[in-house]
C-alpha cells in the first residue's frame, strides 16, 4: 500500500509539473483581436474625419452651379451626402478591424497556433493566475500560447499595420468600392435636388469625381502617418490582457 501511495503521489506531481501548455483559445483570440482593434480603430478615426471634412469642402470645387441648376439645394445636399457616406465608410472599416486583426495573428502564415510543448519552455500558471512577463522572453519559438504572441508582439503589430494599409489602399483607390460609393452619393443627391440627367453627366460628375480622386489620394497619404511609431503606448495594456488568458 505504501509503495502504491508513493507511486500515485509521484504520478500526480509529475502531471502537475509537466502539464501541457495551453494555446490561446477562442476567448483569448477574440479578446486580443478586439483589444488591438479598439486601440487602432480609435487612432484611425481622426484620419477618416479629416477626409470627410476635406471631401465635403471640395466636392463641388470647380463646378459651375449656376449652369448645373438648383444650386442652393446642391450646395447643401451633396456635401451632406458625402459626409454620411464617409461616416459609413469609417464605421464599416473600423468595425471590420477585429476580423482583420484576428486573421493577421491566427490565420496569416505562419499563424500563432499549434503545440507549445515541444520543447516546453514555460510553465502553465494555475487557473485564475496570469502568465508572467518573463514568460514572453522564455517562449522563443512560434506556437499558440499567449507568451508566444507576447514574444513576437512587434512582428504581430507590423502584420496588422501592413494589412490595414493594404486594405485602405484597396478600398480607397480610384477604382475601389469607396470611390464608387462617393460618386453614387453625389449622383443621387444631385438627382434628388432636381438636377437634370444631362447636367449631372456633363457639368457635375466629371469635376466631382476628379475631386473625389484628389481627396482619396490625400487621405491615403495622410494615413501613412497612422501609428508611424507602431503606437507603443498601447502595448502594455494589450500585453496585460493577453497574459490574463490561460
Amino acid at each position: 500500500m505504501k509503495f502504491a501511495t508513493i507511486i500515485s503521489t509521484l504520478l500526480i506531481g509529475s502531471s502537475l509539473f509537466f502539464s501541457p501548455t495551453s494555446a490561446c483559445e477562442k476567448a483569448c483570440q477574440d479578446g486580443i483581436s478586439k483589444a488591438f482593434a479598439d486601440k487602432y480603430g480609435g487612432e484611425l478615426e481622426p484620419f477618416f474625419d479629416r477626409f470627410k471634412n476635406n471631401l465635403a469642402d471640395t466636392i463641388l470645387q470647380g463646378v459651375d452651379l449656376d449652369k448645373v441648376g438648383h444650386s442652393s439645394e446642391v450646395k447643401t445636399s451633396v456635401p451632406a451626402a458625402i459626409k454620411t457616406t464617409v461616416d459609413q465608410f469609417k464605421n464599416t472599416f473600423v468595425g471590420d478591424l477585429q476580423r482583420l486583426v484576428f486573421n493577421s495573428i491566427f490565420v496569416e502564415s505562419p499563424p500563432y497556433k499549434g503545440d507549445c510543448n515541444h520543447p516546453k519552455l514555460v510553465q502553465q500558471p494555475k487557473k485564475g493566475v496570469p502568465w508572467q512577463r518573463s514568460d514572453c522572453d522564455k517562449q522563443t519559438y512560434l506556437c499558440g500560447n499567449p507568451p508566444a504572441i507576447c514574444h513576437d508582439i512587434q512582428k504581430i503589430k507590423n502584420r496588422i499595420f501592413t494589412n490595414i494599409h493594404s486594405k485602405l489602399n484597396q478600398e480607397a483607390s480610384n477604382n475601389g468600392p469607396d470611390f464608387k460609393a462617393f460618386s453614387d452619393a453625389v449622383w443621387d443627391a444631385a438627382r434628388s435636388a432636381g438636377v437634370s440627367l444631362k447636367n449631372r453627366k456633363k457639368l457635375l460628375m466629371p469635376l466631382a469625381e476628379a475631386n473625389i480622386q484628389t481627396a482619396l489620394s490625400k487621405f491615403l497619404n495622410d494615413c501613412n502617418n497612422f501609428c508611424q511609431d507602431t503606437c507603443p503606448k498601447y502595448d502594455d495594456s494589450i500585453i496585460t490582457l493577453l497574459l490574463s488568458f490561460p
